[in-house]
């Protein structure tokens, strides 16, 4: 059976595809659109995310100047948070809330293309691993290297993991274990809590390192930043690699990372945040940005791009103390048309197939 790729990352394709529209550059004199749909951007903490912050600060360390025996109340700090690269270290640092993400109305839709018939391949992975995909796995990040997943993994014991390629277990640190095989690969478990897959033993080794100091650092995303279903800082490399490159270059003057966050629950809300020192640089990058998303309009109208044209409808440049703020969307619709149609339609060939039939 075809592999497909999971739904998480259909939206982080769909959002390259909305930056792409910046290589459009020819001018006409279309007027814009009125009729545009309120589409939720994350600007902001809201009170669910404040709660949400609160109910993950599960992890307890004791004051590194707290004297034995202190009554001082030990730091509370969210695992996750504290797993990451110091912000110096790490390039980039995504997190994708993935329980919300399935379960919103968009997360359904996107699961159900890419799901095989029956389900049959996400049922195998909780006969072999007792992981739930869908119920068990709470968040998503990936952060120097290292892939984490937050959420239950009491199912995942060591007897289950016997047999498989990540069968030589080692107790690391105080709650850590680490699995590796022939070939290098790497798998770390923290408590009941995470699980690391990691390009090598060191970066997983260091994970659970600052796991268990309860950090390390400046966490390259603060509490304060964990709202969306998907948010983080991306190495502003690589954003200029879908960017022209005049506009890549005063990117890369002002910045070296971009603060996104992705509302996706029923239509897809991206905010990308551009800070930086020199306020004139940022300004000048602010009206190329502006300047190239108005005429890459203008020009997937004049091309007859309809579906292009409606996603840089909803583009919008923003100046802010510090930065600016590029906002983009994906409604529902276009992702319906553009996205989803195409998706079902090759989810119920490969399930014909997968049957015994013949795909249409």
């Amino acid at each position: 059976m075809k592999k497909r790729r999971p739904a998480l990352w259909l939206i982080a394709a769909a959002l390259l595809l909305a930056l792409a529209a910046l290589l459009l550059h020819e001018p006409d004199d279309s007027p814009p659109r009125a009729d545009l749909k309120d589409v939720q951007f994350p600007r902001y903490m809201d009170q669910e995310a404040r709660q949400r912050v609160a109910r993950r600060r599960t992890l307890s360390i004791a004051r590194a100047d707290s004297d034995a025996g202190s009554d001082e109340p030990k730091r509370q700090f969210d695992p996750l948070l504290a797993a990451l690269a110091p912000e110096g270290q790490a390039n980039t640092a995504v997190i994708i809330e993935a329980n919300a993400l399935v379960n919103s109305s968009i997360g359904q839709a996107l699961l159900d293309c890419v799901s095989d018939s029956g389900g049959s391949t996400l049922k195998e992975i909780k006969d072999t691993l007792g992981v739930d995909l869908l119920t068990d796995v709470d968040r998503v990040a990936v952060n120097d290297g290292v892939t984490f997943l937050s959420g239950n993994f009491s199912g995942l014991t060591v007897e289950k993991l016997q047999g498989l390629p990540m069968a030589n277990q080692e107790k690391y640190g105080e709650h850590g274990s680490i699995w590796t095989n022939e070939d290098g690969d790497v798998m770390g478990r923290w408590k009941d809590e995470l699980v690391l897959l990691g390009r090598d033993r060191k970066s997983v080794e260091a994970s659970i390192d600052r796991l268990e100091a309860g950090g390390a650092g400046d966490p390259p995303i603060g509490e304060q930043e964990t709202y969306g279903e998907i948010y983080g800082a991306i190495q502003a490399a690589s954003f200029a690699e879908v960017l022209p490159p005049e506009i890549a270059e005063q990117l890369m003057a002002v910045t070296q990372r971009v603060k996104i966050h992705v509302d996706a629950d029923d239509d897809v809300g991206i905010v990308a945040d551009i800070d930086g020192d020199d306020m004139q640089k940022i300004t000048d990058l602010a009206r190329s940005v502006g300047g190239a998303l108005a005429l890459g309009r203008m020009d997937a109208v004049r091309s007859d791009r309809k579906d292009m044209a409606e996603l840089l409808d909803y583009a919008k440049v923003t100046t802010r103390e510090g930065g600016f703020r590029l906002e983009l969307a994906l409604p529902r619709q276009w992702l319906e048309d553009n996205v989803l149609s195409r998706c079902r339609a090759e989810a119920q060939a490969a399930g014909a197939g997968t049957d015994g039939g013949t795909a249409p």
